[in-house]
């Protein structure tokens, strides 16, 4: 029983969410964490503690700050780089209902032969 409680917890930490790929990316964009922020309807805190646990998931700085803004680490390219594939199979995987069959289906029974 402790060892699933182990592998629970350890699943549980590296759990990357979306929001932490969504701030990833326009931090990319921004070069801001307060601009990602606003980009994103986000406090300034949320987006320092989702880049915080990404880095953590990672376990290698991903940007460094500075006033001049934020520059992307080599971790940080491949780690964005791995975040818009991931915004890209996302936003394929939610375009399947536009290839799902649609319209009405007709049944008719013939009550004699």
């Amino acid at each position: 029983m402790s060892e699933m409680k182990d592998i629970s917890a350890a699943m549980n930490k590296a759990n990357i969410n979306i929001t932490m790929v969504r701030v990833l990316t326009s931090l990319s964009e921004t070069r801001s964490f307060t601009k990602t922020a606003e980009r994103l309807c986000l406090s300034q805190s949320a987006i320092s503690h989702a880049m915080k646990a990404l880095e953590e998931i990672v376990g290698a700085p991903l940007v460094i700050r500075d006033r001049r803004g934020v520059a992307f680490t080599a971790t940080g390219e491949a780690a964005l780089d791995a975040a818009r594939a991931a915004l890209h199979a996302l936003g394929r995987l939610a375009g399947l209902r536009e290839h799902s069959i649609k319209g009405r289906v007709r049944l008719a029974l013939v009550s004699s032969a």
